[in-house]
């Protein structure tokens, strides 16, 4: 990709930030988000990628792709202050792959390298179970040497019978050694009315924990009464489903 140089540093930037350099980011055209920003580009992305097909029911297998970005010039243009002089030659190596294993397991993982230090700059491993509808349970590892992040997460959703169904998160930091973010919840299903009931702690800016709770009713088509958890829980949990609005139970 190329795109002519042309200086910004006198132009001010109110809203545009570095995106944060991932596998999707080595194909974009442009590193910064935003619209006070466009970078200069003389650029060439190396990818390869496969993936493998069940013939029978057309699921993907697995898939797996290496990929990198060279420079033949050095980018010049930053967020603020002078333009940038430093000599780059290639960007971080990424790899991924994944696979849908039987009995609906998925695993998944991102590996970016750094070939000049020869250090790993990040890893993610995701791993997932869903036997069935409001079934799931997922464990993800996330360590970032340049955020310094290194977090362990489990999360997940499950019937325990008559109705009722259980939802829950747990998000561990492994350097700070405690947890970042707690979720507990249950859920019934009457058929013509739901009661859902959460509870969410997390760490705050200033290293302290704040609660919330959630608790509401819902009447068939009517609005709900209280506080409902349902896009905390979606966010929060991989593959949670709606016990109460899917179209298996209306």
């Amino acid at each position: 990709m190329y795109a002519p140089y042309k200086s910004q540093s006198d132009v001010p930037n109110y809203d545009s930030a570095v995106a944060a350099l991932s596998w999707s980011q080595l194909f974009s055209e442009n590193k910064f988000t935003g619209n006070d920003r466009i970078n200069d580009a003389n650029n060439l992305t190396l990818a390869i990628s496969s993936r493998i097909f069940d013939d029978a029911t057309g699921i993907e297998r697995f898939y797996a792709g290496v990929g990198q970005q060279f420079y033949f010039t050095s980018p010049r243009v930053t967020l603020s202050g002078p333009d940038n002089t430093d000599e780059q030659k290639s960007s971080n190596l990424f790899l991924m792959m994944g696979s849908q294993l039987p009995n609906n397991v998925n695993v998944n993982y991102l590996l970016q390298q750094d070939l000049h230090t020869k250090s790993t700059i990040n890893s993610e491993l995701n791993v997932s179970w869903t036997p069935s509808e409001y079934k799931t349970l997922n464990l993800r590892y996330v360590h970032n040497k340049s955020s310094n992040i290194e977090q362990a997460d489990i999360s997940g959703q499950w019937p325990l019978g008559n109705g009722w169904y259980a939802v829950g998160r747990y998000n561990y930091s492994l350097n700070d050694r405690k947890a970042l973010e707690t979720i507990a919840g249950v859920e019934y299903n009457a058929g013509c009315w739901a009661l859902r009931f959460a509870a969410q702690s997390y760490v705050t800016t200033n290293s302290t924990y704040k609660t919330n709770y959630f608790a509401i009713l819902e009447l068939g088509g009517l609005a709900g009464l209280g506080m409902n958890p349902i896009s905390l829980l979606k966010q929060s949990i991989p593959g949670y489903a709606d016990t109460y609005r899917s179209p298996k139970l209306r």
